[in-house]
């Protein structure tokens, strides 16, 4: 019978050679699961990878959310080669009129990544708003909160922590978590229980609440900017079935942070973490994330809280009246962004400064909202599949001598015995990217108003 297989070089050549096909098998998959930078958003260009909202505020602000012209006359931003400075008007008095103000949504979406923002100044003072967040959407605008919505960096007047919350449909229930175990702070308050359900019409929780996580101490707020700053670092990755965030204040960010190759599992327990499961909650809740900034006023949140929060001013007017009147207190409403970089795992390195490096494809001819995710795409939908480089596995083959065809089975076929006996299996990553128009990306209604029973509640959630 005809043997299939008949090595044609001694054995101990072979099994050299399939030790070698083995070892650029594992050298490949190290560099598809290293996680790569492919998009830093800071830089001179910084806004036109935004839209600019100016819909009214769906959280009912004393706000008026203004376009990129506007912004730029009043003075509201400006984006260098390090930095990206975003406000409020901090200028006009007027009790009758909204603040302007600014609320950008990323023309990219996203349905997995690790996110690393480093701001030396967030928005703090009675009456502020302000959240770095993260919606899902498409061009039909899926009623909220359909595909998620994930609350990074939020909280409302002088509170010194952040709050991570993610707001989805019924059917995420994340309870099984323990503090201290899984993540590192603790589950916010319901009105009746802890918040750790991710439903936003969950039981003993408040209208909207979602499954809330505290951020460590001077995560946000005055204490935020009296140490220059800070950097938060989230990875949703909903094959591994994680979303999870970690917070360092500046100064104190791991190595391989600053040196743009994160490396997560080195970084201990997250301060906060949502693990998706077919049972618990399926990843459907979460997908075509777009990151938007923000900075409102007052509205269903931070006006019901004004009173036992900021007691000094709500004694002498509303809200609304000291937001249209208070500069001194408004002189601290703005963003001071250094970093805002995406990474992707398995992608080629970009080239470039740290401070503004870009894909290559959105210099030149490629507009950027068709490059924004760092690949060459067509405006409809595409799925991309990328796999490990097969540099390595040639190079392996090629090394020593040139092999019959038979002898390259051989080859093969031993390597993928080893490989599998030890475990390694070396996977294509599926990467789906959905083009938004901007023309679209109107915000849902997404906020119903919150119950205005026992505001103390919401008061020692927030100050605690």
């Amino acid at each position: 019978s005809t043997v299939l297989c008949r090595p044609q070089t001694p054995h101990a050549g072979l099994a050299m050679r399939g030790a070698s096909l083995l070892l650029g098998l594992a050298q490949a998959a190290a560099t598809a699961s290293r996680y790569v930078r492919n998009l830093s958003y800071v830089g001179e260009d910084f806004f036109s990878f935004w839209h600019m909202e100016t819909e009214t505020d769906p959280t009912h602000g004393f706000v008026k959310y203004v376009d990129y012209t506007t912004a730029v006359k009043e003075g509201l931003v400006n984006a260098t080669a390090s930095r990206v400075y975003m406000g409020a008007d901090r200028k006009t008095v007027s009790k009758t009129h909204g603040r302007h103000s600014i609320r950008i949504v990323s023309k990219a979406a996203y349905n997995r990544g690790l996110f690393i923002i480093t701001m030396d100044h967030v928005p703090t003072g009675c009456g502020m708003w302000p959240a770095l967040w993260m919606l899902g959407m498409n061009k039909d605008l899926v009623v909220w909160p359909t595909w998620g919505e994930y609350d990074l960096i939020e909280g409302v007047h002088r509170t010194s922590r952040s709050f991570t919350s993610l707001h989805t449909k019924s059917g995420c229930d994340q309870s099984s978590l323990v503090p201290g175990e899984d993540f590192g702070s603790k589950w916010g308050r319901g009105s009746t229980k802890k918040a750790s359900n991710c439903d936003v019409n969950a039981p003993g929780q408040w209208r909207n609440q979602g499954c809330s996580q505290e951020a460590p101490p001077a995560s946000m707020g005055p204490e935020f900017n009296a140490n220059k700053g800070g950097t938060y670092a989230a990875e949703w990755d909903p094959e591994a079935g994680f979303l999870r965030a970690w917070f360092w204040s500046s100064g104190f960010e791991p190595s391989n942070v600053v040196d743009k190759k994160p490396d997560p599992e080195s970084w201990g327990l997250p301060y906060s973490k949502f693990v998706f499961s077919h049972d618990k909650c399926p990843r459907k809740h979460v997908q075509n994330m777009h990151i938007i900034y923000d900075l409102t006023f007052c509205g269903d949140l931070a006006g019901m809280m004004f009173r036992p929060m900021c007691p000094q001013f709500a004694a002498k007017m509303s809200c609304e009246e000291h937001v249209g009147t208070n500069l001194e207190e408004m002189a601290e409403a703005y963003w001071s962004i250094r970093t805002l970089d995406v990474y992707q795992r398995g992608l080629e390195e970009q080239t470039g400064s740290a401070e503004t490096a870009k894909p290559a494809a959105v210099k030149g001819t490629q507009k950027p909202e068709e490059a924004a995710d760092g690949l060459k795409k067509k405006p409809s939908e595409q799925v991309f599949l990328k796999k490990v480089s097969s540099t390595p596995v040639y190079l392996a083959i090629l090394r020593g001598s040139v092999l019959s065809i038979s002898s390259l089975a051989c080859v093969v076929a031993t390597a993928i015995a080893l490989a599998t006996a030890a475990g390694m299996v070396v996977r294509w990553r599926a990467r789906t990217v959905r083009r938004v128009s901007t023309e679209s990306l109107s915000s849902p209604a997404a906020y119903d108003e919150l119950p205005s029973p026992s505001p103390s509640r919401l008061s020692e959630l927030l100050a605690e």
